[in-house]
């Protein structure tokens, strides 16, 4: 097991007995030592961990490393460990006496755990290949969950395309002992009581002091930070704290920018080129090492196959694995020892406010308020009033009218998007029978609360963002760090009030003001958000012999025949590679997903 991801760093060592072997390995920025601690009764415990907390811990148990706090911690509080412990870890503990295994994830998930169990044998690891390494860990195709993933149906964050191998999803323990399992969900964050300060400038007060413990927490490294930097709030603050806290200076930015150059005038309504904005945040906080991505040295078959490589499995943004590859090759050219992202800030630091507020008075005969929704959704979208309607009223009833028809059995009409599934298995998976058994929506067309509609963009598919990460991290020696997904930052903007967010005219109005003086001024309101891959149609023509050959030995794959929908994808291809160019721009990401599934297929089934 521990061969099969030797690319994750340093052997830690391991620990074997009867009736259990534990092993690990250490990351790349630490001396590579044991890493398997003994506790005073006995117990064995391996742990991946960087902790924002150490400030409490280190008082408690001593100035060690995150493990052994980890491990001091299990040993003082038990299973209630998992609440005191903040930051991106996972650990196990065996109990040799008791013959008990303790296994758990951070609250958002930010570690890659998985597991199998099959008769007596239980085995856990970071990445499928160490589970795959066991002789008795099947490879086998988990059909429902192909069906699922095609048709964008998030489920409880635990099965994986592998069946009878399963994650632990965040926020979770597992106890494992010879009579059985049990999984124990240990963070609620739809709990949370509501949190009021005296006045605005205590919350942003408060707010910025722990966006700035946050940032602080993640880049102990004795190696260059690397940060990702785009035109945006979330990227831009995030390397604007950064750039604060690094003394002296060692900062990195990288900022993804058009191959193609041309998609400007394809896409004139759409911020396609963020370096000029990113540039000047990077001047500001004094980066003089700031380059731009273009991605030219990775097609993107390179990209799809290093994807499935680190992760066993297809991810969701296939349009933008190009530049996802390239920065983390660059971020290790550069011997860059930590990552930092922005990749979660819309549900939390820089939520936009209420989503439905228009819809919900519009719903409840509420007039006047439904058309002062609509004008501040026009002003902050910088929109015409015509479209404001549309976005915020005609689309969400027109899916209540369809979700509404497809809930009754009278249409399958609304699955018609997911038509990447080959027409048989579709049927023989009966998915819209099994969305309705279950009362999912896949229009996601309800009215929710406030905190609602913030968890729905926090946790999709139970957050698998924060493990894919880690996994991708480990394949390039980095630590990837999200300070917008820090637990205690996210906890205090789920506990404000929404009016925090959004005032007047103003939307993400929380962090554009904890950012006066330290963002740019046209940065910290800007309101045109970018696109990172608004040139996928362009690259993938660019590599069309290498995808016409890929297409032709794809062809001939049973599984790929088997499970998804052959004419379709080869008519969407048509259309990128051939059509014209407003055709092209539609169709490129959905084609771009449908292939990055048939080389999975290919390869594993």
């Amino acid at each position: 097991m521990r061969d099969a991801i030797a690319y994750w760093g340093p052997d830690g060592g391991a620990f074997s007995d009867a009736h259990a072997a534990i092993g690990c390995r250490v990351s790349h920025d630490e001396p590579a030592h044991d890493a398997v601690l003994r506790l005073a009764k006995g117990e064995i415990v391996v742990a991946t961990a960087r902790l924002d907390n150490r400030d409490e811990l280190t008082p408690l148990f001593g100035d060690v490393d995150d493990r052994a706090l980890v491990a001091a911690a299990y040993e003082r509080w038990r299973e209630d460990a998992c609440t005191r412990l903040y930051g991106d870890w996972s650990f196990a503990a065996w109990d040799a006496r008791a013959r008990r295994l303790f296994v758990a994830r951070d609250h958002f998930g930010n570690t890659a755990l998985y597991h199998h169990r099959s008769g007596d044998a239980f085995a856990f690891a970071s990445s499928r290949k160490a589970l795959f390494a066991l002789s008795y860990v099947p490879r086998r195709l988990n059909e429902l969950r192909l069906a699922q993933h095609l048709a964008f149906w998030p489920t409880d964050g635990a099965a994986t395309l592998h069946e009878d191998v399963f994650r632990l999803p965040p926020g979770h323990h597992l106890v494992v002992t010879a009579s059985g399992t049990r999984l124990t969900r240990y963070w609620h964050p739809e709990d949370l009581p509501e949190l009021r300060l005296p006045n605005d400038a205590a919350y942003v007060e408060a707010f910025l002091a722990r966006y700035d413990a946050a940032v602080r927490a993640r880049i102990r490294t004795s190696r260059r930070i690397a940060t990702t930097l785009s035109s945006g709030l979330d990227s831009g603050s995030v390397t604007a704290l950064a750039a604060r806290a690094a003394a002296p200076l060692r900062l990195t930015a990288f900022t993804s920018v058009p191959r193609f150059a041309e998609i400007a005038q394809l896409l004139p309504r759409v911020v396609v080129d963020e370096w000029r904005l990113a540039h000047v945040v990077a001047e500001r906080c004094g980066i003089e090492d700031h380059r731009p991505l273009r991605a030219e040295r990775v097609t993107t078959l390179d990209a799809f196959r290093r994807s499935l490589f680190l992760h066993d499995e297809p991810e969701f943004a296939a349009g933008n694995l190009h530049w996802i590859i390239d920065l983390l090759a660059e971020s290790q050219r550069a011997d860059a020892g930590v990552l930092l992202t922005g990749q979660l800030g819309n549900g939390g630091v820089s939520w936009s406010g209420d989503q439905q507020h228009a819809l919900r008075s519009f719903l409840r005969g509420r007039w006047l308020d439904t058309y002062r929704a609509l004008r501040e959704f026009q002003r902050n979208r910088r929109t015409s009033f015509a479209r404001a309607v549309s976005a915020q009223l005609a689309r969400p009833l027109r899916a209540r009218a369809y979700s509404f028809a497809f809930r009754r059995g009278w249409s399958e009409g609304i699955l018609a998007r997911h038509d990447v599934m080959h027409p048989a298995f579709a049927r023989r998976m009966r998915i819209g029978d099994r969305m309705r058994a279950a009362g999912y929506d896949p229009l996601q067309s309800g009215v929710l609360d406030v905190r609602a509609q913030r968890l729905r963009v926090l946790l999709p598919d139970i957050n698998p963002i924060g493990a894919i990460w880690h996994e991708s991290g480990a394949g390039y020696g980095l630590e990837v760090v999200d300070p917008t997904a820090d637990v205690r930052l996210l906890e205090f903007c789920l506990a404000i009030p929404d009016e925090q967010f959004a005032r007047g005219d103003r939307d993400r109005w929380l962090i554009r003001r904890a950012m006066e003086g330290i963002l740019p001024p046209e940065v910290q309101w800007n309101t045109r958000r970018g696109s990172q891959g608004a040139d996928l149609a362009l690259r993938l023509r660019a590599d069309a012999p290498e995808i016409d050959a890929a297409m032709n030995a794809l062809a001939s794959s049973p599984a790929v025949r088997e499970y998804l929908d052959l004419d379709g994808m080869q008519r969407r291809w048509t259309l990128v590679r051939d059509g014209a160019p407003a055709a092209a721009l539609a169709v490129a990401p959905m084609f771009a997903r449908t292939l990055l599934f048939a080389l999975f297929l290919a390869d594993c089934a």
